[in-house]
């Protein structure tokens, strides 16, 4: 932390992972007072969410204590799964599919936290097909 510009910290939505990212904050704010220079920025990443957003209100508020930059989710999808098993990674499994939009968000937010001009975003494939050729069925 001492050397990083920047600190992306995954979070699971739940109230039972709120101390543990304290923790991680805590050492991240450690790490800037020795700095002295406002590094490392750091970026709390839900991780895993359900897409249906249906969490307890305690939830809500025990994840709402944490105070740094949030990111936009990667929420829990199948597709996250299949890149992985495959050797690959979203974008190029299910280019068009709403885990690859969740990891392209993601990079924004990278982006735009680090001051880093955005990268322009290859042209989308044809809906419904995978650029690697692979198709499971389960």
């Amino acid at each position: 932390m001492m050397i990083a510009d920047l600190v992306v910290v995954p979070v699971t939505l739940f109230a039972v992972d709120v101390s543990p990212t304290e923790q991680v904050l805590r050492m991240i704010r450690n790490a800037r007072e020795s700095r002295r220079d406002g590094r490392p920025k750091a970026l709390l990443v839900p991780n895993r969410t359900d897409p249906s957003g249906a969490y307890h209100e305690a939830t809500r508020a025990a994840v709402g204590s944490l105070h740094e930059r949030w990111a936009p989710p990667v929420r829990q999808h199948v597709d996250h799964v299949d890149a992985f098993a495959l050797g690959s990674w979203t974008g190029r499994y299910a280019p068009n599919s709403e885990a690859t939009a969740d990891i392209l968000a993601l990079a924004d937010a990278i982006e735009q936290t680090l001051g880093i001009e955005p990268r322009p975003r290859p042209a989308k494939a044809e809906p419904g097909r995978r650029t690697d050729g692979v198709q499971l069925t389960v």
